[in-house]
């Protein structure tokens, strides 16, 4: 039986997420449900920070939350020295998410990349399946892993490959097609 991990939704100025963890690690972030009617556009809504809510809460968490707050306005955040839980997947897909976690805001991978950086040159669509399990978009940016066109390729957050593109767009990425 799964132990139950503490959840807390916040909101930004595009929606509410919702971030689980353990004591130790990030598990989980979930972007806004409302990207799924709507995908998030370059106007934001107010700023939405609620401090008094995130009382209590480890400090890797309210970090989280204010970097996550900070990206969705624009202001791009890097997550990589945040804790992340990923023992619950097989050792491939560890390593395929890590090296995703290290791809910089601005540049773009493609599948093919991704899979000789972690030595499986060929791996392309495992790598593909691999970064579709990402627990903790933006955390772990996935959306920064393209097709070897140049094209955006797949996205299973809300608001699929839409809010892929303006993730990119607003990181300045270049290599992206299909824009």
């Amino acid at each position: 039986m799964s132990e139950k991990k503490p959840l807390t939704l916040f909101r930004t100025a595009r929606g509410t997420c919702t971030l689980a963890w353990t004591p130790e690690a990030l598990v989980s972030l979930r972007l806004p449900a409302e990207w799924e009617v709507a995908p998030p556009c370059d106007v934001p809504g107010p700023e939405q920070d609620d401090p008094a809510l995130e009382e209590g809460l480890p400090d890797f968490v309210r970090e989280a939350i204010r970097r996550v707050r900070n990206h969705v306005r624009g202001r791009v955040s890097t997550y990589d020295d945040l804790p992340v839980a990923l023992d619950v997947f097989p050792p491939f897909t560890r390593t395929v998410l890590l090296a995703v976690r290290r791809i910089p805001p601005g540049l773009t991978r493609t599948y093919g990349e991704v899979a000789r950086a972690v030595g499986r040159p060929g791996a392309a669509r495992a790598v593909g399946r691999a970064v579709a399990a990402n627990p903790l978009p933006l955390v772990i940016p996935c959306h920064r892993v393209v097709a070897a066109s140049g094209r955006p390729g797949g996205f299973s957050a809300p608001g699929g490959v839409e809010t892929k593109r303006w993730l990119l767009r607003i990181e300045g990425a270049a290599r992206i097609r299909g824009s």
